[in-house]
């Protein structure tokens, strides 16, 4: 069973009360990246996975409380019984982490269409968002 999980996005906003949950019920790891590209959405990011040499940024943690991903599922209206609808879809990707080492994580993968999204180039959302001022 898969109990780690790659952030990304809304849940590293210190005012997000599923960052304050997920600081609660999981244990920072440390940083790491992901294959893939991240899209600003609107007012938050969305994680397309691909192999392009593109990287995103994110956190590592390790869930202590394994019902968190259920509450965290309903946050990013994912729903395993009928993913097609849903806005994310939870997937198991490798993650690098930043010595170098391998994990098995679950990410929050954006389910829609991106062609008409703003690509983060830095695949890092914490900077954009300073540099966009996105609140």
């Amino acid at each position: 069973m898969i109990r780690k999980l790659f952030v990304y996005g809304s849940l590293h906003t210190a005012s997000n009360p599923f960052h304050r949950l997920l600081k609660q019920k999981a244990k920072k790891i440390g940083e790491g990246t992901a294959a893939g590209s991240l899209y600003f959405i609107g007012r938050y990011p969305g994680a397309v996975m691909s192999k392009d040499g593109k990287k995103i940024y994110g956190t590592i943690f390790l869930l202590e409380d394994i019902n968190l991903l259920e509450e965290l599922d309903k946050y990013e209206e994912y729903n395993p019984l009928q993913p097609e609808h849903s806005l994310f879809i939870r997937k198991a990707v490798t993650v690098t982490g930043e010595d170098g080492k391998n994990h098995r994580a679950w990410i929050y993968v954006y389910n829609r269409e991106v062609s008409n999204k703003e690509l983060i180039e830095s695949g890092n959302y914490s900077e954009f968002r300073k540099r966009k001022r996105v609140v």
